[in-house]
């Protein structure tokens, strides 16, 4: 079963996280790679929806749990903040205080950081329309 993969695949990333050098890319990257497998079997609507939430509810404990050693860790665990939080998908007027701030510093950051790939499409559409 999918969901059972995937919580063995979190378990794997926090136990290697514990154990430095064990992971070849870092914890974050490979949570936000989890997160975004749990969106498409969402999406797709065959599995059961409570063992996946269960799963991305795991996926973003462990991101909380493991500290960020570089800017591109911090990037995967703010792109994990964005990808979970959907009122962010709509008008940005409408956005609390504190979530405008943060998504603008994930915008920030991962165009400092040259990773655009980890937004969503309606957040590169924004950045590309600001540009112009």
């Amino acid at each position: 079963m999918a969901s059972e993969r995937l919580k063995l695949r979190i378990a794997d990333i926090r136990r290697a996280a514990r154990a430095p050098g064990e992971l070849a890319t870092d914890p974050h990257e490979q949570l936000f790679a989890v997160y975004r497998d749990i969106d498409a079997l969402l999406r797709d609507g065959e599995q059961s929806t409570q063992t996946l939430v269960q799963a991305m509810n795991e996926t973003m404990r462990a991101a909380a749990e493991i500290p960020a050693t570089t800017p591109r860790e911090v990037l995967f665990k703010m792109a994990l903040w964005r990808w979970d939080a959907p009122g962010i998908d709509y008008r940005l007027a409408d956005l609390s205080r504190h979530d405008a701030v943060a998504y603008s510093a994930f915008r920030d950051l991962a165009g400092l950081l040259d990773e655009e790939a980890v937004m969503k499409d309606s957040d590169a559409e924004r950045a590309q329309a600001k540009a112009c």
